[in-house]
């Protein structure tokens, strides 16, 4: 393989040992923006997404559908969820608020990885959604 960009060069380079999927790993992606689903159309192969209302995963879904059909493509899906078990509610809704905090103070992501936007929660507008395990 040989690649040449604007900081760096390889010559000659190969890998020690071949992909196990044919004909190569699936590459995984996820973003909301519009120019994010219009990528992963055009060249990943699993667009992912986070927990948020139904109603907003389908219509995301339904986006980048429609963009992978625009190429003559098929994607796959996948999401990520957070399952919080704790003794009781209370401590599953702490430990809740907790994540969302870190979220929250991360400087990267979206708007709304950064306000938890969408997040289950038993404080905000979304219905809650995280799991909490109370003992019978």
């Amino acid at each position: 393989m040989r690649f040449t960009g604007k900081h760096l060069r390889v010559e000659s380079a190969k890998t020690l040992y071949p992909p196990v999927q044919k004909p190569y790993p699936p590459l995984w992606f996820g973003g909301s923006s519009d120019a994010a689903i219009e990528l992963a159309g055009e060249q990943v192969d699993v667009y992912l997404t986070w927990d948020e209302p139904p109603s907003a995963v389908a219509e995301k879904i339904a986006k980048a559908r429609a963009a992978a059909a625009k190429h003559g493509r098929t994607l796959r899906f996948g999401i990520r969820l957070h399952v919080i078990v704790r003794e009781t509610s209370e401590g599953g809704s702490i430990r809740h608020d907790c994540l969302r905090a870190v979220g929250a103070a991360q400087p990267t992501g979206s708007p709304r990885q950064r306000t938890g936007r969408g997040a289950a929660s038993s404080h905000g507008d979304a219905p809650p959604r995280a799991s909490g395990i109370a003992p019978g």
